[in-house]
């Protein structure tokens, strides 16, 4: 379960962007055309029908997108409904939404969040939401709080898995049993170091305790957390809705409880559908499952007006330093923010989310140029743009990674942005491609659009919005082009909203290089004067209490069959969506993906393979940043300013990256090569080709040596915010990278070997010399020898695109051939080298990485392997390291370089995660630990995976680049669906057991390694102080 940090902007939210690279926050859909048209006959409903108990209120046809809205009120319960009707589109989607404004920092909302999905009066199974995710083909599964709502999605291409999942999701919510035992499970409670001892040392333990402690050692979050505070006093928003680890032990369960009845209630709810299944079948699931035993609630009032402030406000805080520094002297991050507009206003907050998007364009935008380009800054601080979720959008701007004496010339910078705006006006060019990326966003395909489209819905129709706002895209567009012949149009708004707007804070944030000594300070000391004030019977009660969980846990599987499910009968034996790419021998190799309805859009993609053995030994290091920086500083012809333009003029972008392409048959074997990609619109075929022939034809990066390193700066930037947030991703890449000389070059390429090296480029700069490493290595990587290109487009296009890749493209470039694809000598040298290894941070949580050579992805022990790692993490991980261990995840996984790994995160209690996973294959042969139905579960899960829709293009990469042909993709199919309890039981006992569990690595990332490894343990472990900071 997702807690959504209301900071981040919707493109963060949905795509996972950094908000500052936002262009215009717009949907995108994808259509599966693997499927048929569905009949649902709508066209004899009309506005004004009862249906079900349900009355029609709205039909409206969503032009932009192909949809057709409906929109419904549950006659008894006043409960509102939406529905989405996408009739090509199999991956249907389901949404209750509930508005939930906290009333303080204790997390209420989000421990609910968790806690009604932990069993409920049709389903009294305990944890039933993860029980249900072994029992469903879903292709999305989750529920997330926000600053002032909750909502449980989820999305499937199944039936009769749609029906379970409504009928599980509507009981949780509405009848949940919220027993106090899973209160103090995923809330908070007391318990002693040692359960059983009440003389050892008494903790706070909760799954959301431990998770918002992650969460507030991440200087980025906290950061967002105290600027909302700061902006929106006096609000639900200057609430910490997810909670803040200092107040969450102060929530009682009957407030919980109480809390629940206030705001669980269908009269409280908005319920929104999406897809191809028929709503008329819904409103009946709806009416007779739930909601005609419920009766209408009184309307209340729900808003949350701010008082405007009459004067500008500056706020100042200490908080966590970020987990890597680049520069100790620049560690502050400072922020602008300002009120904005009356949220009700469709037009106004879309007119401001464009212009905030041409403010805030990198890198021709003039935030970017006076702040970051300037020099004043290395990167943008959290949370920038525009932010319309809340009941009153609000604007932020800042800068992270300066000195506190620089805080003042970031305030006068920005000042004297708005002023220049106006006085300048805002380049026409710089709106054309604004304007180009908003069609292309509403064309562009994704892979879940009933479920992407959860949050901006529901954010605006919690606040009295219309929810379909956000579909209705180029009505808006044609108003903004007859207001834009106004050329004071935006200087007005501008004006308005900032240069005259008098609820403004300027948030400031320094380091605080004790912040994780006082919080455990802090936290001892409650303990403390807990454990003092505790009688001895209310110390046996804490054992009792600790007894009582533990019976609990034991009896997981009680009631489950209660559950819905599907069976393995319900799937295809044959896949589901067969390859469709056509391959064309040749000079250059065409691969053609021909795809009907892509909206217009072409996609190209060509691959070129590299001898890493030829590159100097001094360049090798270069080639992880090499793609990024290739496409952003600019070319021989063009300087980076005019490049970015004709990008975003004429593509979706351009993107070059190093691949590392494991062989299927043999471990340790892989390939290497350049992807260089990009997609557009069809008219602009020629452009977007000419454009990636100028990139790889006339490379320069001595163009301007300043953005050179104010892009490698921004990159050391990014990556020191990433490591909080997927500490357990870095942890699987550098245990794994001791294992083979191809998980090390993985680890040197995106883990934290890479961000070592950034960080050492943008610490100790010498950037002509970085420019000159990256020219020399251009003709190592920029090759054409066995070039390829794989083409997605429609039928009619095909021809044409061919001769313009091949004539525009790949006859003009020069023919630096691959003379040898021999063994680098560090890969002839290198040696298996299994270690333990403790990487310190600054951090109040800690994030583990254990991992195992196994089997090649095209045997048979792979595809087991795979079936034997969700058993693991269904059955074993979640029971131990979660629930029992306090880590708020934890993981298991066959990779496709074979290698298997174990992973948690936010886990107080590391070392005994460890022996946890090194224990599996123990776990995995005790008699009852699987049984059929936790082989029929595990394969379920397993083909959520393996049927979850794609976007056509991706889906043919996996042949073209990876060589997963449908051959390939039947095998491990046969394998999954044949597998039997004795084939999981070997395949696990002789990869993770024996002799081979000695030949593992592990990986903690963590604050404290005397917190985290026990002292007799300490000989056995490498600390890493300095590896980041």
């Amino acid at each position: 379960m997702q807690k959504l940090s209301s900071q981040k902007s919707l493109k963060s939210l949905l795509y996972g962007k950094k908000s500052v690279n936002l262009k215009i926050n717009l949907p995108s859909q994808f259509r599966n055309y693997s499927f048929k048209k569905t009949n649902s006959d709508y066209s004899i409903l009309k506005e004004g029908d009862n249906i079900h108990g349900w009355v029609l209120t709205s039909i409206e046809n969503l032009k932009d997108f192909d949809l057709v809205a409906y929109r419904l009120k549950h006659s008894q319960t006043g409960a509102e409904y939406l529905h989405l009707d996408a009739p090509f589109d199999m991956n249907n989607s389901f949404a209750i939404n509930f508005e939930t404004p906290p009333t303080d920092d204790t997390g209420m909302p989000h421990i609910l969040e968790h806690t009604t999905l932990c069993g409920s009066e049709k389903y009294p199974v305990r944890d039933l939401f993860f029980n249900m995710m072994k029992r469903s083909l879903n292709t999305y599964m989750n529920a997330y709080t926000a600053s002032d709502h909750t909502t449980y999605p989820f999305s499937t291409q199944n039936e009769k898995d749609f029906y379970n999942l409504m009928s599980v999701y509507l009981d949780s919510t509405l009848n949940p049993r919220i027993l106090e035992t899973d209160f103090k499970q995923e809330g908070h409670r007391l318990e002693f170091e040692d359960p059983l001892d009440l003389n050892s040392n008494l903790q706070i333990k909760g799954v959301v305790y431990n998770e918002m402690k992650g969460a507030m050692s991440d200087s980025n979050q906290f950061f967002a957390y105290n600027l909302q505070k700061s902006i929106l006093p006096n609000t639900v928003y200057a609430f910490n809705s997810g909670g803040d680890p200092s107040a969450i032990p102060n929530l009682t369960y009957n407030q919980l409880k109480q809390f629940h009845q206030q705001n669980y209630h269908p009269s409280r709810a908005k319920i929104f559908t999406y897809g191809s299944f028929s709503f008329i079948n819904h409103i009946n699931f709806l009416n007779e499952n739930a909601f005609s035993k419920f009766s209408e609630l009184p309307v209340r009032n729900s808003s949350s007006k701010v008082e405007k402030f009459t004067e500008p406000k500056q706020v100042e805080v200490f908080g966590p330093p970020d987990s890597m520094v680049i520069d100790e002297e620049k560690q502050t991050k400072v922020s602008v923010s300002y009120l904005m507009n009356d949220n009700s206003d469709d037009f106004e907050t879309f007119s401001l989310s464009f212009l905030s998007a041409l403010l805030m364009d990198e890198p021709r935008g003039v935030f970017y140029k006076n702040l970051i380009a300037s020099g004043l800054a290395p990167d943008f601080s959290p949370y920038c743009g525009f932010d319309s979720s809340m009941s009153t959008p609000i604007f932020s701007i800042g800068a992270q990674g300066v000195a506190k004496k620089d805080v003042e010339s970031i305030e006068q910078a920005i000042r004297a942005t708005f002023e220049e705006v106006v006085h300048n006006g805002i380049d026409q060019g710089l709106i054309d491609t604004v304007l180009h990326n908003v069609e292309l966003s509403i064309k562009k395909k994704s892979t879940n659009f009933g479920v992407n489209i959860c949050y901006p819905v529901f954010s605006n129709w919690i606040h009295n919005n219309d929810p379909t706002g956000t579909f209705k895209i180029n009505s808006q567009i044609e108003r903004l082009r007859g207001e834009l012949e106004n050329p004071n149009f935006f200087k007005e708004k501008i004006k308005k909203y900032f240069i005259e707007n008098p609820h403004r804070v300027t948030f400031v944030m320094h380091p605080d290089p004790k912040y994780f000594e006082n919080q455990e300070k802090n936290e001892n000391e409650r303990i403390e004067k807990i454990s003092n004030s505790l009688t001895e019977s209310e110390k046996i009660k804490l054992i009792e209490q600790y007894k009582e969980m533990e019976k609990a846990k034991e009896s997981q599987e009680k009631n489950v069959e209660l559950l819905p499910t599907v069976t393995i009968s319900d799937l295809s034996r044959q896949i589901m969506d067969p390859q469709n790419v056509q391959s064309l021998p040749g000079s250059p190799e065409f691969h053609l993906n021909v795809v009907k309805g892509t909206n217009g859009i072409v996609q190209v993609t060509s691959i070129v393979p590299i001898s890493l053995a030829e590159i100097p030994d001094h360049l090798q290091k270069f080639v992880p940043i090499f793609g990024n920086l290739l496409v952003r500083v600019g070319t021989s012809q063009m300087d980076y300013l005019q490049l970015a333009h004709q990008i975003e003029l004429h593509t979706g972008g351009i993107d070059a990256s190093p691949l590392i392409i494991p062989s299927l048959e043999k471990l340790n074997d892989f390939s290497f090569a350049l992807k260089f990609s990009s997609y557009c619109l069809e008219r602009n075929v020629e452009k977007m080709i000419e454009l990636m022939r100028e990139i790889y034809t006339n490379t320069n990066f001595f163009g301007n040596l300043n953005y050179l390193q104010s892009c490698i700066d921004q990159s050391a930037s990014d990556a020191a915010s990433g490591i909080l947030q997927s500490g357990h991703h870095y942890a699987k890449l550098h245990a794994s990278s001791s294992l083979s000389f191809y998980d090390y070059l993985v680890n040197s390429t995106s883990g934290i070997g890479a961000m070592k090296f950034i960080k050492e480029l943008s610490s100790n700069a010498d950037t002509e010399l970085i420019a000159t490493s990256l020219q020399e290595l251009a003709p190592y990587l920029l090759r054409k020898d066995k070039m390829k290109f794989l083409i997605t487009c429609e039928e009619h296009q095909a021809t044409r695109v061919m001769n313009v890749v091949k004539e525009q493209f790949y006859e003009s470039i020069h023919n630096n051939s691959v003379s040898s694809l021999e063994k680098m000598k560090a890969q002839l040298d290198f040696k298996p080298n299994f270690v333990n290894t403790y990487l310190s941070i600054p951090s109040s949580v800690s994030f583990v990485g254990r991992a195992l050579a196994t089997a090649p992805f095209a045997t048979k022990d792979s595809a087991l392997l795979r079936v034997v790692s969700t058993v693991l993490h269904s059955n074993y991980l979640h029971q131990e390291v979660r629930e029992r261990g306090g880590a708020y995840g934890s993981n298991a996984s066959q990779s496709m370089n074979g290698v298997f790994t174990f992973t948690s995160y936010r886990d107080p209690n590391p070392s005994r995660s460890i022996a946890i996973m090194a224990n599996a294959s123990d776990w995995i042969q005790k008699l009852g630990s699987v049984t059929s139905k936790t082989v029929q579960e595990a394969k379920l899960q397993v083909f959520q995976q393996l049927d979850a829709p794609v976007t056509p293009h991706v889906h043919a990469q996996s042949k073209v680049i990876y060589g997963i042909n449908d051959d390939l993709r039947q095998f491990r199919r046969n394998v999954v669906l044949d597998a039997t309890r004795e084939d999981l039981i070997d395949t696990c006992v002789r990869y993770l057991g024996g002799e081979n569990d000695k030949s593992s690595s592990n990986t903690i990332i963590g604050g404290s390694i005397e917190k985290d490894i026990d002292q007799n343990e300490m000989s056995k472990w490498v600390l890493v102080k300095d590896e980041l900071n």
